[in-house]
């Protein structure tokens, strides 16, 4: 017997430790690849957010430019210079120092801020050029204007839709050139039949954007790139110069930056591209400091459950091999009484208590089974009543959405009023069991609704017979049956329609008729509707079939009767009566005096 239970307790050690270090392992390597996910995650975030801001900046930059330059080219003063110069060859400006100094000091109030605006020059046709910048920034680019480049940009503004062009004054290629980016605008004269007298060129550094950046997107790198010749315009890392002879493939392959995830976009149509990189370095040291704080967590965890188990089985198998030697023994003999279990073991203990509280169990699973089934009918009914808000506010938002495209306001306003009433009613905190009156204000803020879209084609009619103050009715019963008859019965005939609605009762009865002038049922539609009224009435086991079957999301008739079958069972009233062509009359309601009475079987 102790072989047996050496043997029993090696076992049930070997199989815990195996079975707890699987699930263990898989807890830990399920938050080892959550973390991974989340850092992950967190990182492409991070990148993305700064390609958002370096974008923001540079739309920001170039924004900046266009206003720039769209106010100068339609400055009188400047429109009025260029008049004059388009009249001479050239060396206007050199000429005419007066009014050269006057434009040259319009041109200057443009720079005010040397962080956004670096340069700013008029030319005419005949490559005339004013600048207003630095002597050595006005040295450089004075020497870009040529005639070359003037019927270059003659070109481009003869292309339709092409109002303002933006420039990437980096090129290397160039003997002399100033490295910046530009927005060029015409400068027409009006009177003229916009004739072009010039161009306005509003410039800004490429220090300048860099330092914009940097200032966006802290530590992270940025490379701008011309996207006709890929080829790097400006840069935010440390100590590198933007070299425009590399493209940015070049770029990254000679600094060694291919390792460092990267984000590659473009700014709208300014043919400019955008690079963001980000140093993986950090993230992959994260990732070994976490997998080797989880191996060192699962090995820890693993030495102290090897610790708590070898204790724990020593601690069951010996009451269990007690337990089996009582076994024996009854078997053997029958006469045995004594049991060789050690009483003041608390697990063996546990388990007869666990016999003896076997019973009280089953009564309690019982009665809650019991429970769970009176609450069913009520939980069918909740569930019935959240599917129909959102079929109805679908509809209605289609109605403020007409009238919102025809610019109608008042209209707008008024279903919107509707809707809210609506709404407020159907969302709130209600019991199952409302007051009529309640479900009849209700329908008449959905024909309100519905008469702004219709107007005088649809009529609506409420007869309201007897005191139905104190009547209480299942919630949302009446408006799906008034939306079911416009939807299946008005809506395929032609105008005008009309609907009425007869309210009657007492203390004992109530009753609601909905009448439509529709196209009608037919009698083959009617016995199927009364038919499944049949089987309602047939049995609980019908009923409970129906229940599996029933689908929660639509506003049809047998919902309706449905609903008024859990409510009332054998006290529902429910009627259909119709011909086709002419009209369709619904009445639903509670007889609690007679179950014959209209509607019960």
């Amino acid at each position: 017997m102790m072989k047996k239970k050496k043997s029993f307790g090696m076992r049930l050690f070997l199989y815990n430790i195996i079975i707890i270090s699987i699930v263990l392992a898989i807890i830990l390597g399920t938050f080892g690849v959550y973390y991974v996910k989340i850092h992950r995650d967190n990182n492409t975030k991070e990148i993305q957010l700064s390609m958002d801001r370096s974008k923001t900046t540079i739309n920001g930059i170039l924004d900046e430019l266009d206003s720039a330059s769209l106010q100068i080219s339609l400055n009188p003063s400047v429109i009025s210079t260029l008049e004059e110069g388009v009249k001479e060859e050239d060396n206007y400006f050199e000429t005419n120092v007066l009014e050269s100094s006057r434009l040259c000091e319009t041109l200057w109030s443009y720079i005010m801020n040397p962080d956004k605006i670096s340069i700013v020059s008029v030319y005419t046709g005949h490559g005339d050029i004013l600048c207003a910048a630095e002597n050595e920034e006005y040295n450089q680019f004075t020497r870009l204007i040529d005639q070359t480049w003037i019927e270059y940009l003659d070109s481009q503004f003869r292309k339709p839709g092409v109002y303002n062009i933006c420039v990437n004054r980096t090129e290397k290629h160039r003997q002399v050139s100033y490295q910046g980016i530009s927005i060029i605008r015409e400068i027409k004269d009006d009177v003229n039949k916009g004739e072009c007298l010039g161009y306005v060129e509003v410039i800004i550094g490429v220090k300048q954007v860099e330092t914009s950046l940097k200032t966006a997107v802290g530590q992270d790198k940025v490379i701008l790139f011309d996207r006709d010749t890929d080829k790097v315009m400006a840069t935010t890392i440390n100590n590198v110069t933007a070299n425009t002879s590399l493209t940015y493939d070049e770029f990254i392959q000679r600094y060694k930056l291919g390792n460092e995830t990267q984000c590659i976009d473009v700014i709208g149509d300014r043919n400019i591209g955008i690079i963001v990189l980000q140093n993986d370095k950090e993230y992959y040291d994260t990732m070994k400091s976490a997998i080797l704080l989880i191996m060192g967590i699962y090995l820890l965890c693993l030495i102290i459950i090897v610790l708590i188990q070898n204790i724990t089985s020593q601690i069951i198998v010996q009451p269990l091999i007690q337990l089996c030697q009582s076994v024996e023994v009854s078997l053997n003999d029958k006469d045995e009484k004594r049991s060789y279990v050690d009483s003041n073991v608390s697990e063996i203990q546990e388990l007869s208590d666990a016999f003896i509280q076997m019973r009280d169990r089953i009564d309690e699973s019982a009665r809650r089974e019991v429970n769970a089934n009176t609450q069913q009918i009520k939980t069918q009914l909740y569930a019935l009543r959240a599917q129909m808000n959102p079929h109805f506010i679908h509809n209605t938002l289609a109605i403020i959405q007409s009238y919102a495209i025809e610019e109608d306001c008042d209209m707008v306003i008024g279903v919107c009023e509707n809707l809210s009433d609506f709404i407020r009613y159907s969302s709130g905190l209600l019991s199952n069991q409302v007051d009529l009156m309640d479900e009849i204000t209700n329908v008449r803020k959905y024909m309100n609704i519905l008469h702004l879209k219709y107007s005088d084609n649809l009529e609506f009619e409420q007869v309201i017979q007897g005191d139905i103050r104190e009547i209480k009715t299942p919630y949302f019963i009446l408006q799906p049956l008034i939306e079911n008859a416009i939807t299946h019965g008005l809506s395929k005939k032609e105008f005008p329609w009309k609907i009425t609605i007869n309210c009657e009762g007492n203390q004992n009865y109530w009753k609601v008729t909905i009448k439509d002038n529709g196209v009608g049922m037919t009698k083959e539609q009617i016995q199927d509707i009364m038919k499944y009224k049949e089987y309602l009435f047939t049995s609980e086991e019908q009923v409970n079939l129906l229940k599996e079957k029933w689908e929660i999301g639509g506003l049809t008739i047998r919902n309706i009767l449905m609903r008024l079958y859990l409510e009332y069972k054998e006290n529902m009233i429910f009627e259909i009566e119709s011909e086709v062509g002419e009209y369709t009359t619904i009445t639903i309601g509670e007889n609690q005096y007679d179950s014959s009475f209209s509607g019960g079987r």
